[in-house]
């Protein structure tokens, strides 16, 4: 179909939204989803990009390059991110990459993050700050412990789906319970 009987086809059509920043008429060219596609995703990694510099700038840190087989991926997926709190990690991630460049930052990291949910980072923003307390506190964990936190937590993800947000923390490796916990108790 030629732009014309694209943008013919366009005429009249429904508006409907995809995502929260992008609004897509049915039957709009391709051409023309595209280019707003683009626009949105280059805004993403302009403000991305931007808060990683800010972070470097806090930090007093000189940044150093970063190898193009970690940058490219690292900016592709942080461009499709519109949750402001995932757009915080990449933005760290990157920070991080233009301090160590390959030496720390592996595309592993990448990966998991852009397979990580909202509801998922804030979970493991629980677990992590769960367990920096009981560190600091010279306790060790027990399951007893993990059971009354996430009794305690529940309402951070008021979720049907908190098992499988754990599942996933626990296929990245990010977080380690005993067996059973989370089947048996949730």
């Amino acid at each position: 179909m030629g732009d014309n009987q694209s943008q013919k086809a366009g005429e009249g059509s429904t508006l409907i939204q995809a995502g929260g920043n992008v609004s897509i008429e049915l039957g709009v060219s391709y051409a023309e989803l595209d280019r707003r596609i683009d626009e949105l995703r280059r805004d993403i990694a302009r403000e991305i990009v931007s808060k990683a510099q800010e972070m470097l700038r806090e930090a007093g840190v000189q940044p150093v390059p970063a190898p193009l087989k970690t940058l490219v991926p690292l900016l592709q997926y942080a461009s499709l991110e519109e949750d402001r709190g995932i757009q915080e990690r990449w933005a760290a991630l990157l920070a991080n990459t233009a301090t160590t460049g390959a030496t720390t930052v592996s595309l592993a990291f990448i990966e998991i993050l852009r397979q990580l949910s909202p509801e998922e980072a804030r979970l493991l923003d629980a677990f992590f700050g769960w367990q920096s307390d009981f560190m600091l506190s010279g306790r060790n964990l027990s399951s007893a412990d993990a059971l009354n936190w996430q009794k305690a937590n529940w309402h951070l993800l008021d979720s049907p789906h908190l098992a499988i947000y754990l599942e996933d923390l626990l296929r990245h490796r990010l977080i380690d319970v005993e067996p059973g916990i989370i089947n048996s108790e949730i």
